[in-house]
């Protein structure tokens, strides 16, 4: 991502067959995969220009089965989740396809390279399978979970629940290591929880017009970002690969940026109606989003890139920074 400040953007967009239930971008930044109720269940689309891809090797081994998807942070699995976990690998299509049965409906869930971590409100707590073998275990929280975030290594898993906490244990071992982070506003509900990219730090945002960053380690809050006068609170929040700005979706659906060395709002664009399945490419160079049966996509262009970008249409990874 270029560190001039962003002044303009340009959209796309893809009319896709059918209603887009969740959709997700590989960690090489080259497909996004959309999962909808008709057949095939799951498409492939080139990030770059937003056309389909075909792919007949690796889509006759994706099994005909609706689900949340997910995939592994080295590219090498896509899961799909729903009453049972489906693992499939995108690096071999040779490689059968894993299934684990569930103990109840799936409604959060976070992967790593080497485990899944599911969690139900019918559950008492979070259940990890190991990818390799399938093996279950039963990790338990004290307060209830409603999102879930492992660490690039495995070695943590943060939580959030309804009351604004935020909460780390150790995937592993007998003493998990159970810590309460330090809450900033008391009471005041979290709605999302986003790992910077480095793995070190969590970024949490609250439903009532803040966002704050903790590091991971220690548990404490190193920096708090309140008293944004934005008109409401923020659903989700995203930060960018090199650690500069963060890209935050309100209530009122507008996607802000700022900067995260001022604090100070860079742009604010109004996306109209409800963004679902808001994704950051990894390199930082654009946003991606669904409406309906329809993927949306964001470039974020500066004004001295602005010309070379409409007359080629090139991505930002494509320009000379």
């Amino acid at each position: 991502m270029s560190e001039e400040k962003f002044e303009t953007h340009v959209m796309a967009e893809k009319v896709t067959p059918s209603y887009i239930e969740n959709m997700i971008i590989t960690p090489d930044g080259k497909y996004l995969i959309t999962a909808s109720d008709d057949k095939p269940p799951y498409r492939f689309w080139d990030a770059h220009n937003l056309e389909e891809v075909e792919l007949p090797d690796l889509l006759s081994n994706i099994p005909d089965i609706r689900g949340i998807l997910a995939v592994t942070p080295d590219g090498k699995y896509l899961v799909a989740l729903y009453d049972k976990v489906t693992v499939i690998s995108l690096s071999n299509p040779d490689e059968k396809n894993r299934t684990f049965k569930i103990t109840d409906y799936i409604t959060s869930h976070a992967v790593s390279n080497t485990h899944i971590y599911v969690y139900s409100s019918e559950s008492d707590g979070i259940y990890s399978y190991e990818i390799s073998s399938g093996n279950e275990e039963k990790i338990s929280f004290k307060d209830p979970t409603t999102a879930i975030v492992v660490t690039p290594d495995n070695k943590y898993l943060l939580t959030r629940n309804s009351g604004g906490g935020i909460y780390r244990r150790h995937t592993s071992g007998r003493n998990r290591g159970y810590a309460e982070f330090s809450k900033p506003v008391a009471n005041s509900p979290i709605s999302d929880l986003a790992l910077s990219a480095d793995g070190k730090y969590i970024f949490a945002v609250s439903g009532e017009g803040y966002f704050g960053r903790w590091d991971i380690k220690t548990g404490k809050m190193e920096r708090l970002f309140e008293d944004l006068d934005v008109g409401g609170g923020f659903y989700r929040i995203l930060p960018t690969p090199n650690k500069k700005y963060i890209f935050l979706y309100g209530v009122n659906n507008n996607l802000y940026e700022y900067d995260l060395s001022t604090q100070n709002l860079i742009y604010s664009m109004d996306l109209e109606s409800h963004a679902y399945d808001l994704l950051m490419d990894p390199l930082g160079n654009a946003l991606f989003y669904s409406k309906g049966n329809t993927i949306h996509k964001i470039y974020a262009f500066t004004k001295t890139q602005q010309k070379e970008a409409f007359l080629s249409g090139l991505q930002l990874r494509d320009l000379i920074i």
